[in-house]
């Protein structure tokens, strides 16, 4: 390996002006001339590519510049780049004519510029009459020895840029001020489009402007007005160009999934609030090695349909897969493409159950539910004795979940991680952006990405249903009140009510805790309980009871002549409760909810809660039989009396089995 990183001179008429432009582009940073000294930087990456100082002299120019301007994006875009600029010029493995951004994918090879394309086929140096070496696409396959070599390289030196930035950011000095040139840039950047025409984007200035023009949408209604027609060729209607992904909202079994825009710049925020999570985990632990493995990424199915020439849908971790080129470090991820490729959900469950042991896994990513599910399977299939994860992955350093509320798993994953030192963090990635990232504690609120390629707005719950409802923003919301989350995003949502319930635990850096969806809130008979209270409730009984609770469901029961109406909860645990769960339940709700304390009081308007249990795996037989698994699927909390027949019978009839996913239509 030491001979990739011998110190090798460009030639040297290519060497000089590589110079030329990057002292230029110092005089006109000096002279405030940033776009002109941008243009020469991108000029100069290109030079620089096959050289590995020269290549990472350019990242680190581009990197001085991005910090000069207070430019996060670019200054996180320069980081990323930084990690593989020396091993890619090292080993061949760099996307030819890239000009280096970070508003361009670090991995898509470009035309070169004729004048610069002269200058690379000089011969270099050390060619000795023979023909030099000239720039070609890298090779996608190379021997092992390399491979293994790149990914140590890579992991060794981005655990120390990425530790170093970690610790040496501040959060944003001014929220408001962020999210305002957020909301503008967005604006600016679709006010050709139709919807930007429709809703006169060139005149807006402020955030009351784009209020007052703008009114609160739903998937619905963007369909209706502005997608169904062109769907799914979707060019300037309400973002800047083709969409050329939809993200299918993981949904769950109370309805189809939707198709969310997903555009190339909501792409790149996703990969950008990625990095924040492993920002947040090494600045909590600046001694981690989470980059020197893999990390297993336990999403969906990376199966994309072609909707039309060009455009695809499917889950973001399709998406993603998509835009991850071969070369550009797979090795760094968990399972390889051979295996996420099984469409059969139980046999992929199987497959990585057996294969993930021994694989260097550093972190893990997914929903609690089926991370449950695998680490069940895998302890299995190992023939564990000790079911804690330390036994099936020693140098396991972080847990990465979203999704749904982690208060009813918390104990369990606590005890999978005894012994081990790894940490749990929780992230809000949605279809429609990556919008918080716990950087603190369990329960101590996820911060907000404010400069993330989203703008939100928050509407109080309590006033969702009134006509002339107030829309906050970061600048006007208060701790502790329960808000709707409404986003405005790069990929032409706006104002894009999400259906989701948040409460703000701190308002100098802006942390949220996600209390539920709107749709899910239990208020059949007044009592306003949220998806997050109920998340609480099942939690603190199976805590007390020393459960481990793997999913719950909730309906409420109607009254009848001479039966009050009451709430209906079917539980699944590890094993049967020693104790009144469903009184335990109850009492939690109480102490939380001040209209359910009241309209239990006397048994006059709500009845006690009545508790079914079912062992461990009915709900994951339920969700497959309804054509709902797969690792981005959740349970519904809040559902129907029916439903929960349902999943009592699939608790007789299952014998704890996953079945096949189906393949998608």
């Amino acid at each position: 390996m030491r001979n990739r990183f011998k110190r090798r001179r460009p030639p040297s008429t290519l060497g000089r002006h590589l110079n030329d432009l990057l002292d230029e582009a110092v005089a006109l940073r000096a002279r405030r001339e940033v776009e002109a000294a941008w243009r020469l930087l991108e000029d100069a990456h290109v030079l620089s590519q096959p050289w590995v100082r020269p290549h990472l002299r350019v990242h680190m120019a581009m990197f001085s510049l991005g910090w000069s301007q207070r430019n996060r994006v670019e200054v996180v875009g320069q980081l990323e780049r930084l990690i593989v600029a020396g091993p890619g010029s090292a080993f061949g493995r760099y996307p030819v004519g890239n000009t280096g951004r970070a508003d361009v994918s670090a991995f898509e090879p470009m035309p070169i510029r004729d004048d610069l394309a002269l200058l690379l086929d000089e011969p270099e140096p050390s060619a000795q009459g023979k023909e030099a070496d000239r720039l070609k696409l890298p090779p996608v396959h190379r021997n092992l020895k390399e491979r293994v070599a790149f990914y140590k390289f890579t992991g060794w030196l981005g655990g120390l840029v990425l530790k170093a930035y970690a610790k040496r950011r501040k959060p944003t000095a001014d929220p408001a001020a962020a999210q305002v040139r957020q909301l503008l840039r967005l604006v600016e950047a679709a006010k050709d489009t139709t919807f930007g025409h429709d809703h006169d984007f060139a005149a807006i200035e402020t955030v009351a402007d784009y209020q007052q023009r703008v009114p609160i949408r739903t998937f619905d209604d963007f369909w209706i007005d502005y997608w169904s027609e062109p769907f799914p060729l979707l060019e300037n209607v309400t973002w800047p160009g083709t969409i050329r992904y939809f993200a299918r909202s993981s949904g769950t079994t109370t309805g189809e999934s939707k198709h969310i825009p997903c555009s190339d710049e909501m792409i790149k925020a996703n990969n950008r609030g990625g990095l924040e999570v492993i920002l947040a985990h090494l600045k909590n632990n600046p001694h981690s090695r989470v980059s020197a493995g893999r990390t297993f990424l336990f999403g969906g199915s990376p199966t994309l349909d072609e909707l039309a020439p060009g455009v695809f849908a499917g889950e973001l971790s399709g998406i993603a897969a998509r835009e991850t080129p071969s070369w550009a470090g797979t090795d760094r991820y968990y399972p390889p493409p051979e295996l996420a490729a099984i469409s059969d959900w139980n046999q992929k469950v199987e497959r990585f159950a057996q294969d993930c042991v021994g694989k260097n896994i550093r972190a893990i990513s997914g929903v609690p539910t089926w991370l449950q599910v695998l680490f069940d399977q895998a302890f299995d299939t190992a023939n564990c004795q000790d079911r804690r994860l330390v036994s099936l992955f020693p140098k396991l350093e972080l847990i990465t979940h979203g999704g749904i509320d982690f208060a009813p798993y918390e104990t369990a994953f606590n005890d999978l991680l005894a012994g081990s030192h790894a940490e749990l963090r929780e992230v809000y990635a949605a279809s429609e952006g990556f919008i918080a990232v716990a950087d603190r504690g369990s329960g101590e609120g996820m911060r907000l990405l404010l400069e993330n390629g989203l703008f939100f707005e928050f509407v109080e719950a309590d006033h969702l249903d009134q006509p002339n409802r107030t829309r906050h923003w970061i600048n006007d919301v208060q701790l502790d009140t329960n808000y709707a989350l409404v986003v405005t995003s790069c990929a032409g949502l706006w104002s894009y009510a999400i259906g989701d319930l948040v409460r703000f635990v701190d308002l100098e850096t802006p942390r949220i805790l996600v209390a539920g969806r709107v749709s899910q809130t239990l208020s059949t008979f007044g009592e306003h309980i949220t998806g997050e209270q109920l998340d609480i409730a099942v939690a603190t009984a199976a805590r007390h009871l020393g459960l481990h609770v793997n999913d719950f469901a909730v309906a409420p029961i109607l009254g009848t002549t001479g039966a009050v109406g009451h709430h209906r909860y079917v539980i699944e645990t590890d094993r049967e409760p020693q104790g009144d769960l469903a009184a335990l339940v109850d009492n939690s709700l109480a102490e939380q909810n001040a209209d359910y304390r009241t309209k239990r009081a006397n048994n006059i308007v709500i009845a006690p809660p009545h508790v079914d249990v079912v062992p461990s795996g009915t709900f994951a037989f339920w969700m497959a039989a309804n054509g709902q698994a797969g690792g981005q699927r959740k349970v519904p909390r809040v559902t129907t009396p029916q439903r929960l027949d349902e999943i009592i019978q699939t608790a007789s009839a299952s014998n704890n089995r996953i079945e096949p996913e189906p393949d998608p239509a």
